[in-house]
Parts: structure tokens; C-alpha cells; sequence
């Protein structure tokens, strides 16, 4: 976004804009001057009440020293702020390009069509992992649980605390009967700040298929149903509100 400013100020701006556009380069500048012109408001009014005026309160000191700072931030940000090349800028719109035309597929119901966009956008060798976990759960639909899992475990090599993928990935290998992995990765989803009930639900299913009918299995379905009472609570305390 800085680098969209000074664009802005040299009138070399592609003039596509967004909502963060407009937050970064002109509501936060905007609050941050009328913060400025609101203190200096603040020191001319302390100066007008005191009988014996001090340099230390000078609201003309107070504005030398705070445009100073503003100089000499600016020149800093210009300095060292990272800007994207041409060539970087063309990659990440034709990936973008790329999960717009798989999205319009899925849309229509179309997977294999969107897998082959999916597959061309994980190919275009940046470190997002939207990609690798549709393509995860469109081999998932497909039953090719095999390459869905290879997918689910590259997105958590981007993200080692994703849920969708740790979930989907322990339902995998709890399909595969390989419950070892599938009590490892469902144990993580649950782990989450903000755990899903099916993460509870698909590890206690893990537990009983293994013949552990003790407190592991017990507690896990319990977990079910604690997160059930508590989403419950909250949409009707937000009601009461």
C-alpha cells in the first residue's frame, strides 16, 4: 500500500482501487492529520490559559518538531519500502485470473474442469495455498484420497495450523484405516482457537473404531457437545442484545 502511494503521488497509478486502497492511502492519512492539527489545537489552548508562557508548550515549537518527524518518516518509508516488479505484478493477476475461472467451474458443478485451473494456479510458484486445498477436497469428492492428501498436507506446509485441511486430512487417513495419522491430525483440529464440532465428532469416531471405549472417546464426543451448548449460547445472548 505504500508503494501505491508514492505511485499515487508521481501519477503512476493503474487506477484499480479497493476498499484497502482507500483505508491505507487515504482514511488513515486523513485521521493521522487530524490528530496532528488536533494536538496542536490542544497546545494552543493550554497556552492561551497559562498567565506565563513556557517555550516547552510553544505550539509553533510543538508543529516545527512534528512535521520534522513526518519529513523524515516519509523519506524513511520512500527509502526502504519493498516494491513489486512488473513481472510480479502480471504473476499474481493471472493466478488470481486462474482461481476466479476455477471458482466459476465449481460453481457450475464442473470439477474436473476446475481442477485444471486449480493445478495451474499451484503451478504459477507463489505461497498461497488456496489451490492445493480445493484440489484436496475436489480428489476427495473423486475418492482419490491418495492425491487428496498429498494436496491437504502441502497446504499445511504453508499453514501447519489450518483446520479445513488438518480436518479433512484426518478423515482421510481415517477412511485409509491408517488411524495412527488420523488421531494425529484430528487431535490438532481440535486444538484450534476456534474448533469446528465435526473435528470433535470425526476424532471420537477415530477413537471408537480403534476399541478405545474408555475416557478418550468419551471426552472427545463431550467436546461435541460442550462447542454445540456453546455456539448455542452465543447466538442467544447475541439475540438478547
Amino acid at each position: 500500500r505504500s508503494s501505491n502511494w508514492f505511485r499515487l503521488l508521481t501519477l503512476n497509478h493503474d487506477g484499480v482501487w479497493n476498499f484497502k486502497d482507500y483505508l491505507f492511502i487515504v482514511v488513515f492519512p486523513l485521521l493521522q492529520a487530524s490528530v496532528i492539527f488536533l494536538i496542536c489545537f490542544l497546545f494552543h489552548r493550554i497556552t492561551l490559559l497559562k498567565e506565563k508562557q513556557e517555550n516547552n508548550f510553544d505550539p509553533k515549537y510543538c508543529l516545527t518538531i512534528i512535521g520534522s518527524a513526518t519529513v523524515l518518516l516519509i523519506i524513511l518509508i520512500s527509502a526502504l519500502t519493498p516494491t513489486k516488479s512488473q513481472k510480479e505484478i502480471e504473476l499474481r493477476s493471472h493466478y488470481l485470473n486462474l482461481l476466479k475461472q476455477a471458482r466459476l467451474y465449481q460453481k457450475k458443478n464442473e470439477p474436473d474442469q476446475a481442477l485444471n485451473f486449480y493445478i495451474k494456479a499451484s503451478n504459477q510458484n507463489l505461497p498461497a495455498l488456496m489451490p492445493y486445498l480445493q484440489m484436496g477436497m475436489i480428489y476427495q469428492s473423486k475418492g482419490n484420497l491418495v492425491e487428496s492428501n498429498k494436496n491437504f498436507q502441502k497446504v499445511l506446509n504453508i499453514d501447519p495450523n489450518h483446520q479445513t485441511a488438518l480436518l479433512n486430512l484426518g478423515d482421510n487417513f481415517n477412511v485409509l484405516g491408517d488411524y495412527k495419522n488420523a488421531e494425529k491430525n484430528l487431535e490438532l483440529a481440535t486444538r484450534s482457537q476456534s474448533p469446528m464440532a465435526e473435528a470433535f465428532d470425526a476424532l471420537g469416531q477415530v477413537y471408537a473404531k480403534q476399541n478405545l471405549t474408555h475416557m478418550s472417546a468419551a471426552l472427545s464426543f463431550k467436546g461435541v457437545i460442550l462447542l454445540a451448548k456453546a455456539i448455542i449460547q452465543k447466538q442467544v445472548v447475541g439475540t438478547l442484545k
